[in-house]
C-alpha cells in the first residue's frame, strides 16, 4: 500500500501558469512554454507512481498560494512550491482517513 504522499502545484491552464511565473522569484528554473511545463510535469507523476508514491496536484490561486508563503515564512519559489503543496497533499490524505 502506498503511504508516502507527495504534493505537485499544478496549474490548470496557460493563463494560471503565466500568472505564477509572473509571482515565483525563480522562473529561470521552468519552462516558459505551458505545454512543456505539463509534459514535464506528468512525467513526474509517473516517476512517482512507478514508485509507488501517491502524488496529489495540488490547485491554488496564484494569491493562495503567494499568502500561503508570506504566513508560513516560505520563499515564493521552489522550496515554496515544495513546503505548500507537501503540506496540502497531507491535509487532503489525512482528511481521506490514510494513515500515514
Amino acid at each position: 500500500m502506498k503511504n508516502q504522499v507527495v504534493g505537485l502545484l499544478w496549474f490548470r491552464n496557460l493563463t494560471e501558469y503565466s500568472e505564477y511565473r509572473k509571482l515565483f522569484t525563480d522562473t529561470h528554473t521552468l519552462p516558459e512554454d505551458y505545454s512543456e511545463w505539463l509534459l514535464d510535469a506528468e512525467k513526474v507523476i509517473q516517476i512517482y507512481e512507478n514508485e509507488e508514491v501517491n502524488i496529489f496536484k495540488v490547485e491554488a490561486e496564484p494569491i493562495d498560494f503567494r499568502c500561503w508563503c508570506i504566513l508560513n515564512g516560505q520563499s515564493i519559489d521552489s522550496e515554496g512550491r515544495i513546503a505548500f503543496t507537501n503540506a496540502k497533499a497531507q491535509e487532503c490524505a489525512l482528511k481521506s482517513g490514510w494513515s500515514l
